[in-house]
């Protein structure tokens, strides 16, 4: 079999003349458009990666807002709720320091109300205990209260320890002061001189003076020393029972 060179020659010339227009004018566009359109879905697609990326982070902002928003609410709450407390606590200790300064006040008062009650009845009753003494004495043993006072000051000096009664002379000065509740009549005085001279110096000037607020009984006065004789002491056990009474009232 004889080939026609001539006739191949002219196929393969066709063939490349044939790839060449497939090429220019069917391979190559679609190629370029093929490339432009992965390049507009590449763009369409990194731009949605953007905009998903700025949403991401747009959301991660509003989280972020948001969680700080619910921290200060909290915190005002907190706030809120310990100021609340606090001002609660003031007013509760308010009220407190209220009651106890009203309960003192009462207190107080009720005590200067006790005080003058009981002030009054000591009062009341030592007037009544001397006019009563001195009525039973004077029916029982015919003599006069102010005798037995300075006879019981009397013995009561008489019965006057050395060392005490040195300091009281020494403090004298060769002058000492009687006071009773009620004026001693001449007798009453005449004992009471008679026994503080024996006792201390014979020399001894003594000075009588009456205290409307002293007890039933006779006090001796020498400079700062005192030495006395009288019912103070069943005074207060009165007044001590009164007290109770009237605590337990």
């Amino acid at each position: 079999m004889q080939i026609d060179w001539l006739t191949v020659a002219a196929q393969t010339v066709n063939f490349l003349v044939l790839v060449w227009l497939l090429q220019r004018f069917l391979y190559g566009p679609i190629t370029r458009a093929m490339a432009n359109r992965e390049a507009r879905i590449a763009a369409r697609l990194s731009d949605a990666e953007a905009r998903q990326a700025a949403a991401d982070r747009e959301a991660e902002t509003c989280r972020a807002q948001q969680a700080a928003l619910e921290a200060a609410r909290e915190q005002m709450l907190r706030e809120a709720r310990e100021a609340a407390a606090s001002e609660r606590k003031a007013l509760e200790q308010e009220a407190r320091d209220a009651v106890e300064a009203r309960k003192q006040e009462w207190l107080q008062h009720l005590a200067s109300e006790r005080e003058t009650v009981l002030r009054n009845l000591r009062q009341r009753s030592t007037e009544a205990f001397y006019k009563l003494a001195r009525r039973a004495l004077d029916d029982l043993a015919g003599a006069r209260l102010e005798e037995q006072l300075a006879l019981s000051f009397a013995r009561q000096l008489a019965g006057l320890d050395d060392a005490s009664a040195a300091r009281i002379a020494a403090g004298a000065g060769g002058r000492v002061r009687i006071r009773s509740r009620f004026e001693l009549d001449a007798e009453a005085r005449q004992q009471i001189t008679s026994a503080v001279r024996q006792r201390f110096d014979p020399a001894t000037e003594v000075e009588f003076a009456t205290d409307a607020d002293l007890a039933c009984g006779v006090v001796l006065e020498a400079d700062s020393r005192r030495l006395s004789w009288s019912l103070q002491s069943y005074l207060d056990g009165f007044e001590a029972a009164v007290e109770k009474e009237l605590a337990g009232a």
